[in-house]
């Protein structure tokens, strides 16, 4: 039975949410004020297009993180499951040498939220937007050494 460890984070799209509805409000103002003057001022022209490709971008980070599963970061006795939108990478326990979380940087807040890094002796995988990212990589590290420790 698979053991639920990481799931996709929400903290990541409430601040997109944040910015796109900003984003819509300066777009909104622009628009009104082009439709207002015939004559539009020198560079609102190349600040509404930037917003619309803003926007764009936002909707097309939305979306690839709704095709996300739930719950991203799965075990059972034998293998660690990264759960991607498409595929399912199984990892075996005792393949890991390490964890690693990285935290999503920020200059006034610190987010609980990230990406979760497994080190094998032969690859590198990971997995992004998981909650509580450092939590989740400690319990790995508590199921690898659990499973590699010889009594």
């Amino acid at each position: 039975m698979k053991k639920v460890i990481g799931v996709k984070s929400k903290g990541n799209m409430v601040l997109n949410g944040i910015a796109l509805t900003v984003g819509m409000f300066y777009f909104s103002v622009l628009l009104y004020v082009s439709t207002r003057n015939a004559v539009l001022a020198d560079g609102t022209e190349f600040f509404l297009i930037v917003i619309i490709l803003l926007f764009l971008i936002l909707i097309s980070v939305w979306i690839q993180y709704e095709k996300k599963p739930k719950n991203m970061i799965e075990c059972d006795e034998e293998y660690i499951h990264l759960n991607y939108p498409s595929f399912v990478e199984s990892i075996p326990l005792s393949s890991v040498i390490q964890v690693t979380p990285k935290q999503v940087p920020s200059r006034a807040m610190l987010y609980t939220f990230g990406r979760v890094i497994v080190h094998t002796e032969q690859k590198k995988y990971e997995i992004g937007v998981v909650s509580e990212c450092e939590e989740v990589a400690l319990e790995i590290m508590k199921l690898v050494k659990k499973k590699t420790t010889v009594y």
